[in-house]
């Protein structure tokens, strides 16, 4: 990630000039000291800890930023150049032209003698460590092309099952590829089509309900065959859902099926295309959130949903394990985008750590997002997207 110097930084550098009496004496001669004492272990520190670049977020100090006292003297200065900073970074101080011995003399001009140093020292180092942290401010790469495709890689909850009104798959509503009007949802392509119209009609759902990592595979050979250049991909409730704890899917098994998947994706995709790979919802939250609504509790047992975590019969002990799993499952989805870092994203873990509400949950079969979890799950998932901000 690029690093860019905060215009506020500048703001609150100035400041310290004009609010301590004397940062502008103090800074001279510190600097000058370390450049003095390369060798010394605190040289090697301040240069470790880049503790100076609280001072590059300026290019000079200008006259009128300076206390009185150093402004008297400002005429007898003169800039010099110390590369003390990140590479290709310099540092305009102010030296005097005969006030300040040569480096190569190991007499730092140090005032030293002044009542109080120490304590203001100590003040300044604080001010400057404050300076730095606004002065040093990540700049994000731009973002690439906005798309002309997109397809989605997944399962119920890509498909929009069960979202609202009646039973069965509703595409048209899925936080990924969906393009319904009127749901309160802003999909993926129907953020994309408001920037770029030429991915009008090209949004492919390749989800399918109760698929499982090990049918990502052929999921991701079909986003291949329609050339799509985005692809996003939300699996493994599934995995975790089973019938119970001992039927779900290894975490060996789930790191293969997925690098398979990945591999398809990478080899196969246009050039530029890109990857967005979203966490498992936490299955344990939804337990936490409905276990006392008794409806709930007869439609998760009558329709067999996800047992593992959601019978009535397990243990807090079984319950603690299936999360378990589905931890080791998000990491290893984290592990293996990371290995495709050029095309793949992942969202660390911004799905997981959700706290959907019970609006947020179908009231058909209290598991799959409703028109509102949907329109949740498209905006968190598009802040960590490409083109998310």
């Amino acid at each position: 990630m690029l690093i860019q110097t905060a215009p506020v930084a500048k703001l609150a550098i100035s400041a310290l000039w004009a609010v301590h009496s004397d940062f502008s004496d103090f800074l001279v001669a510190f600097v000058l000291h370390h450049r003095n004492q390369i060798s010394t272990p605190a040289e090697r520190l301040f240069d470790r800890r880049r503790l100076c670049g609280a001072f590059l977020a300026v290019e000079h100090w200008p006259p009128h930023s300076l206390n009185p006292k150093t402004r008297e003297r400002s005429t007898q200065l003169r800039p010099s150049r110390l590369p003390i900073g990140p590479p290709g970074v310099e540092l305009d101080l102010l030296t005097s032209r005969t006030g300040v011995k040569a480096a190569t003399t190991g007499k730092p001009a140090l005032a030293t003698k002044q009542k109080g140093f120490a304590m203001r020292m100590r003040s300044v180092l604080v001010l400057s460590l404050i300076a730095a942290s606004l002065a040093l401010a990540p700049v994000a790469a731009p973002a690439p092309p906005l798309p002309s495709s997109i397809a989605g890689i997944g399962d119920s909850i890509t498909r929009a099952t069960d979202v609202c009104c009646w039973y069965g798959d509703h595409p048209a509503q899925s936080w990924s590829t969906g393009g319904g009007a009127f749901d309160g949802i802003s999909s993926h392509y129907e953020r994309i089509r408001t920037r770029n119209p030429a991915i009008q009609g090209r949004n492919f759902n390749d989800a399918r309900a109760g698929a499982r990592m090990r049918d990502a595979q052929a999921q991701a050979q079909t986003a291949v065959t329609q050339g799509a250049r985005y692809v996003t991909i939300l699996m493994g409730a599934n995995d975790v859902c089973t019938g119970s704890p001992a039927t779900m899917t290894t975490v060996a098994d789930f790191r293969a099926q997925f690098s398979a998947a990945m591999a398809t994706l990478a080899t196969g995709l246009p050039a530029g295309s890109h990857v967005f790979v979203g966490s498992i919802p936490n299955v344990y939250r939804l337990w936490q959130l409905l276990r006392a609504n008794a409806t709930a509790q007869v439609v998760w047992s009558v329709a067999g949903i996800c047992q593992a975590m959601l019978s009535p019969f397990n243990t807090e002990q079984d319950r603690q394990a299936v999360l378990a799993r589905e931890l080791a499952f998000n990491q290893v989805l984290a592990d293996v985008c990371g290995q495709y870092a050029t095309i793949c994203r992942f969202d660390d873990y911004a799905v997981f750590n959700f706290a959907f509400s019970t609006s947020q949950v179908s009231k058909l079969d209290y598991f799959h997002p409703s028109l509102a979890g949907q329109a949740a799950l498209a905006s968190i998932t598009w802040q960590r997207s490409w083109w998310g901000s």
